[in-house]
């Protein structure tokens, strides 16, 4: 007994230790890349032209850009105050919100009835969370080192997934009571999930609204008040994001085709974007499922099957686009992973003998995010 808790202390400690590591050479990344490409227009007033001062050059900033070049206010908003304040405070803006990233999705993993594990368990799966993130995200510069992408991508899917959370507790613990001023709260959080990006906002909306359906209708329990304020603040964040009249202003400046060539155009893009950007994630979770029911006689659960719906929501969501770049892949892969881990989970609960497996494929990952993260603190300074 004595030598399988200092294993497990050991393995805590290993855990911990390899979070640290590569949120510290995450640090270094984000320090050794500038702000650049959009990053430089957003540190102005976008209405003078002189740099950004004050919360008031901001907030005139996102006004103009609502009505002249897209609808993503509230997330610009962000962007343009964490560049006003700096690139040390926008790198380590940058990993905190990675690792709570990282942390939220392990939560979501081990949301389940079935899924609860120990508090050095769980330490295990955030830092499987987080060596996840890098070893599965398509475009690490574009998407991660890229203030603009990093913002946009990789902050709107901390909160989109904190709000799925908040609802999938609502089925996983009908009788729990809610969490404390979750009325007042969820009105900004559903706000700025549905105010993110055109796939993941409305996308979040139909799951939520999908999760709230199941609770009236399979757990026959009441929907609280706070879950409508979610449900509703998400929709009408997505309708003012997607009907700014500066979507329909940059579209003027995009290529007309004729109907039937942009179908075929957006469902090529479709297919690319899927094989390069999300087919790890797809193939791990497909072996994971397949491997959970034949070897353990183990269902998905709920968890797992509203994040798969909601990724494939927002997969399918981006038929509406003309392009498909790798950045707008992120949330997708994010969902896909958090699933992967609530399969892992359940796998190594099913069955402790698989543990050994999983630690050694994590171990690998780990190290290849290490080099990766390293090489490009080291040897990469962003595209200039």
């Amino acid at each position: 007994m004595k030598k399988k808790n200092n294993t497990q202390k050991l393995k805590t400690y290993l855990s911990a230790l390899s979070l640290l590591l590569l949120a510290a050479i995450e640090l270094l990344y984000h320090l050794k890349i500038p702000f650049q490409r959009d990053d430089l227009w957003y540190a102005t007033n976008l209405v003078t032209g002189a740099p950004v001062s004050g919360f008031a050059d901001i907030l005139q900033s996102q006004l103009w850009h609502y009505f002249n070049w897209g609808g993503r206010s509230i997330t610009h908003t962000i962007l343009q105050t964490v560049i006003w304040l700096g690139e040390p405070f926008a790198a380590v803006c940058n990993v905190a919100v990675t690792v709570l990233l990282a942390f939220v999705m392990s939560k979501t993993a081990t949301s389940d009835r079935d899924q609860k594990v120990t508090s050095s368990d769980f330490i295990s799966v955030f830092a499987g969370a987080f060596a996840l993130i890098f070893a599965m995200i398509s475009d690490l510069f574009l998407t991660l080192g890229w203030e603009s992408g990093c913002v946009n991508y990789v902050y709107s899917t901390l909160w989109i997934l904190t709000f799925l959370l908040v609802y999938l507790r609502s089925i996983q613990y009908p009788d729990a009571a809610p969490l404390k001023g979750c009325a007042f709260w969820m009105v900004p959080l559903g706000l700025i999930t549905g105010w993110s990006n055109e796939n993941m906002g409305p996308a979040a909306f139909c799951i939520s609204a999908l999760i709230l359906l199941y609770r009236r209708r399979i757990c026959r329990k009441p929907i609280p008040v706070w879950m409508y304020l979610g449900s509703a603040t998400s929709l009408l964040g997505s309708i003012l994001m997607i009907v700014a009249p500066g979507n329909f202003v940059r579209n003027q400046f995009t290529e007309n085709q004729s109907f039937w060539r942009s179908v075929l155009v957006r469902l090529s893009s479709l297919l690319r974007g899927a094989c390069d950007y999300l087919l790890p994630s797809v193939l791990i979770f497909l072996l994971l499922a397949i491997m959970n029911y034949l070897l353990l006689r183990k269902l998905p659960g709920l968890t797992e099957l509203f994040l798969t719906g909601m990724a494939m929501l927002a997969f399918g969501a981006l038929f509406l686009s003309p392009t498909f770049p790798s950045r707008t892949a992120f949330g997708i892969m994010i969902l896909l992973q958090t699933v992967n881990l609530s399969l892992i989970v359940r796998s190594c609960k099913a069955c402790g003998k698989m543990r050994p497996y999983f630690t050694v494929a994590y171990t690998a990952l780990w190290i290849y995010d290490i080099f990766i993260c390293l090489m490009s603190a080291l040897w990469y300074g962003g595209i200039q």
